[in-house]
């Protein structure tokens, strides 16, 4: 029984890195050019804040 509890927790642990890595491709890969444009907006948006005097 010890046994094969290990043995699904192992593949439990192997799915969930495979579907990590897979979700990791998509978004350095796929959806490159979307999270770029998200990246590029953000990076230049300017804001001044004031100093509050008293």
């Amino acid at each position: 029984m010890n046994e094969g509890r290990k043995e699904i927790i192992q593949i439990v642990f192997v799915l969930v890195g495979i579907i990590f890595l897979i979700k990791l491709f998509f978004v350095q890969v796929v959806d490159r050019n979307y999270f770029a444009q998200l990246a590029e907006s953000n990076s230049r948006l300017r804001q001044i804040d004031y100093p509050v005097r008293g």
